[in-house]
């Protein structure tokens, strides 16, 4: 989950600071997204990010601590909020990975 793939080129403008948080498609985490994403396909670990349209349009890639994602969920907890959630698989990853801060950029 942690692994980096985004190339020094890639790093765009700088859209803030975040709060990023980790969910997954269980009932537990359902208040934040289920397994299909808000553009109709399925959720992807490693891609998928919920975010406030608003602030961050569907499709937009981003990359977070050195890994590209797409913006293609939205969770109710998340708009107007700051907050980036990402998506795993698994619920107890979720439940294991903190919520932290991070500088957020947009892929060239």
């Amino acid at each position: 989950m942690n692994e980096q793939n985004a190339t020094a080129e890639q790093y765009g403008d700088s859209i803030g600071e975040y709060t990023i948080d980790y969910y997954c498609s269980c009932e537990t985490c359902r208040a934040k997204a289920s397994k299909v994403k808000a553009t109709g396909t399925p959720v992807v670990e490693g891609q998928t990010i919920a975010v406030d349209p608003d602030e961050i349009p569907y499709g937009t890639k981003v990359i977070i601590d050195g890994h590209v994602f797409t913006a293609e969920d939205c969770g109710g907890a998340i708009k107007k909020n700051h907050i980036i959630s990402i998506y795993v698989n698994e619920h107890e990853t979720a439940q294991k990975l903190n919520e932290k801060k991070a500088e957020v950029h947009l892929v060239k």
